[in-house]
């Protein structure tokens, strides 16, 4: 019996090593928490409604976040720990004295703008302020800010329009990156009060821009603008802000006009311009208001304006910028700018929420000067020929503003109270600065400013008194009297003129016009005043009423039986007279009126009367009892035709004048030319030996009683047959 083999040992295995852990990575942080910098400080009078602001920047894309790192907020001796809190998605924490006092203070709707309590946040404005890691004793400071005191106002930090949004924090202080606003006080030209509550603005960092200049130029055209400046670098806005007007009534924004300025790029200068639909080149604008009803950029030159940005909720929004007081009316105040500019200061350049005037020249022009310069009632007598004139030295293509209170209005004779009233607002004065009001341009023309039909202002009678009045009853000029009467100013079928003085009055100096009255339409002037503006003569009048006027008067010294009276229509040939046009006569000789109602025109418009009259007769063509034209003046001699003629120079009817007419004596009936005037008619052939005169028309006229008396007889040749009676 043998015994088993023991077993041969295979190989021993190694030991095996116990399982190791993988290592542990420690986790990421969700953003740089240190990037923290100070944006405001907050001081107002009400301690409890104090607050501090700071802004997470690398975190403020990345929120909301719990803070995890070790941040505090270090002032007078007071901490604010901020590891723990949650930070908003706006980046923005705001530590408030009490959130209650708080939220009454600024009373936002829907907007909370505190977000933790500490009194770290009581400040009076005279204790620095810092952003540090690691608490009070071996801390690092992270960002800082040094007092410059501010008390009752805010330190507020610049955000500039750059990307990376700047600045950067910062372990010393650094004054060029701050605004320092004291609450009631501006330091200087280069601060400014703050509103309170709408100036100060916790829970929001912005770029703060100004308003630069304001342009109201109506002197020139009713273009305008205003300019918005960054101060602070350009590039994109991205803030929610707008340009408003501020409503008199309660100092709140018209949110109807508002202009959004985000996402708008800062040009040239690092400016935006919002301008009106009047302005001309429109690549200077980088906003056009194409509404003409709105406010902005305003109707007037007189507004309060300003740039606010506004918050969620409910009518919340902080003041930025503001030009002019809110709920304060504009006109004649501090800030009434109507007709100029108002233009900020360089050193000027800082965001107020409170009116600083001393950062502004404001420019306006001098009140308008406007006087009345000439009134019509010309002898045709129809309302279509009357205009009222007026003028102003100082302002050329001048729009009337409201601010101006400028009315035209007349008063019927004898009468207290006016019966018509204009107002000037929205008229204006053209390129020499007159401005024509007319019944009808139908032929006036372009001499007509303003077209105001009968029954207005233009229509003026003769005996009305005008007058330019500003407000109710102050009176600027005056032509005629109130509750008077009397032909010492009565232009019926005539025409007032002022005298070569811009003075104006508001009493009625005869000794400031020249009246003249026999006159056309054709001899007044619309448009020009004593040689300023468009005074070329106006064209013969070519209308339905009969116009008729003294061409020639002869007493040739060798046919005295050939004696006549030449009248001319330049509107009415071959037409019989109906209107009651009559030529008297007067003067030492007695010579009949000749009634011309069914005398009849040659076909150039003229007509040759019989007219015994020896050249020393005043002979006056009368409508209606009202004189229309005359040739010669009682009481002087100068304009006798003994022996002769006179020929008119002039055109239309008039008052005499004897420089109006060529004067020829000692020359035969050859020289006398009936029927031809400069020009007009049958002016080629010369005269016949006259004729016998042919019997007159019933019934006939009286005979004369003396002299050489006339009896209207009419030649009948064919270069007479001129005014066949019938």
């Amino acid at each position: 019996h043998k015994s088993p083999k023991p077993p041969v040992p295979g190989p021993v295995p190694p030991p095996v090593a116990p399982p190791v852990a993988p290592p542990v990575t420690p986790p990421t942080p969700a953003c740089n928490f240190s990037d923290v910098i100070i944006t405001e400080i907050g001081s107002p009078n009400v301690a409890s409604a104090r607050y501090v602001e700071v802004f997470f920047r690398d975190c403020a894309s990345k929120a909301p976040l719990t803070i995890t790192e070790d941040i505090r907020i270090i002032s007078n001796g007071r901490e604010f720990p901020l590891q723990g809190k949650e930070l908003p998605l706006s980046g923005i924490i705001v530590v408030c004295v009490s959130r209650n006092s708080h939220t009454s203070f600024f009373n936002f709707n829907g907007f909370e703008s505190c977000d933790y309590e500490g009194d770290v946040a009581n400040n009076d404005g005279t204790a620095p302020v810092s952003v540090n890691r690691g608490p009070a004793i071996n801390n690092i400071v992270l960002d800082i800010f040094q007092p410059f005191p501010f008390t009752d106002g805010k330190a507020m930090r610049i955000k500039f329009p750059t990307n990376p949004v700047l600045p950067i924090p910062s372990q010393s202080y650094i004054p060029s990156q701050w605004i320092i606003l004291p609450g009631n006080t501006p330091i200087g030209i280069g601060s400014g009060e703050v509103d309170k509550p709408k100036g100060l603005d916790p829970g929001v960092w912005y770029t703060p821009l100004i308003i630069s200049e304001i342009n109201d130029p109506v002197d020139s055209s009713p273009a305008r603008y205003i300019n918005i400046k960054s101060p602070y670098g350009g590039g994109t806005i991205v803030d929610n802000l707008w340009l408003v007007i501020f409503n008199e009534s309660d100092g709140e924004p018209d949110y109807n006009s508002a202009v959004q300025l985000d996402n708008k790029v800062l040009g040239p200068d690092n400016e935006i311009r919002v301008c009106n639909s009047h302005v001309q080149n429109t690549s200077e604008c980088n906003i056009v208001i194409n509404d003409p009803n709105s406010p902005l950029p305003g109707n007037e030159g007189c507004y309060t304006v300003g740039i606010i940005l506004i918050l969620p909720g409910v009518n919340n929004y902080h003041i930025v910028d503001l030009y002019g007081r809110r709920g304060v009316s504009c006109a004649g105040s501090e800030f009434d700018f109507e007709g100029g500019t108002a233009v900020r200061k360089p050193e000027g350049y800082v965001p107020v929420s409170v009116w600083n005037p001393i950062q502004w020249i404001i420019t306006t022009p001098e009140p308008i000067h406007l006087i009345i310069t000439e009134v019509t009632d010309p002898s045709e007598n129809l309302p279509k020929y009357r205009f009222v004139e007026l003028y102003s030295p100082n302002k050329k293509n001048y729009v009337f503003q409201s601010s101006d209170d400028l009315y035209l209005v007349t008063y019927p004779q004898g009468s207290s109270f006016p019966e018509r009233k204009l107002s000037l607002v929205g008229k204006k004065t053209d390129a020499n600065g007159l401005v024509v009001f007319c019944t009808n341009n139908e032929y006036y023309q372009d001499r007509c400013n303003y077209v105001e039909g009968t029954n207005s202002v233009a229509d003026t009678p003769g005996t009305f008194t005008v007058q330019i009045i500003k407000g109710a009853t102050t009176i600027i000029d005056v032509y005629g009297g109130i509750n008077v009467t009397g032909n010492f100013r009565d232009f019926t079928s005539g025409r007032v003129n002022r005298k070569d003085t811009s003075s104006g009055s508001n009493n009625y100096l005869i000794s400031d016009w020249e009246l003249t009255k026999p006159t056309s339409a054709q001899n007044t002037d619309p448009g020009c005043w004593n040689g300023i503006g468009n005074c070329a003569a106006l064209p013969p009048i070519i209308s339905d009423q009969l116009v008729l006027f003294i061409t020639e008067v002869s007493d040739p010294q060798d046919v005295p039986s050939f004696r006549f009276v030449e009248l001319y229509s330049p509107n009415k040939p071959n037409y019989k007279i109906v209107e009651g046009f009559t030529l008297k006569f007067s003067g030492n000789v007695i010579i009949s009126d000749i009634n011309l109602n069914g005398y009849e025109t040659d076909s150039n418009g003229f007509i040759v009367v019989l007219v015994d009259n020896p050249g020393t007769e005043v002979v006056n063509l009368m409508k209606l009892n009202t004189v229309i034209d005359s040739y010669g003046k009682q009481g002087t001699i100068d304009w006798n035709f003994v022996d002769g003629r006179a020929n008119r120079i002039g055109n239309g009817p008039s008052s005499f004048g004897v420089n109006e007419w060529t004067i020829d004596t000692n020359v035969n009936l050859s020289s006398s030319d009936p029927g031809c005037w400069n020009g007009i008619g049958d002016c080629t052939n010369p005269l016949p030996n006259p004729p016998a005169p042919p019997s007159p028309p019933n019934p006939a006229p009286a005979p004369s009683k003396g002299g050489k008396g006339g009896k209207g007889k009419t030649k009948t040749t064919r270069r007479m047959r001129k005014s066949k009676r019938v």
